[in-house]
């Protein structure tokens, strides 16, 4: 049985905050952003239990092409995004969300 996926609020402001920085730099690669975030997606989805745990229970995928990792929770059939965050970013800083 698929899993249901839900983005959390502060998870889909971290996407488009990117999305806004890439497109400044370059037109179009902001759209290029969220098509390898969506891949990103679409592998958790297919195999939640597949990504390492990074902290606690919290898996992380690393995203294509970009220095981004997407943090989640898997709860029964729920995948929760919790963060999408730039690899140089303090670590500890998706850690609050959780």
């Amino acid at each position: 049985m698929p899993c249901q996926l839900v983005i959390r609020s502060a998870a889909e402001t971290d996407i488009q905050d990117a999305y806004d920085y890439y497109e400044e730099c370059r037109q179009g690669l902001g759209q290029d952003f969220v098509l390898c975030i969506e891949e990103s997606l679409d592998k958790i989805i297919r195999n939640p239990n597949r990504y390492p745990v990074i902290h606690k229970n919290i898996p992380r995928i690393l995203v294509k092409r970009f220095p981004f990792g997407i943090f989640f929770v898997v709860q029964k059939n729920t995948i929760i995004v919790m963060a999408v965050m730039h690899g140089s970013r303090s670590p500890g800083r998706w850690k609050i969300r959780m």
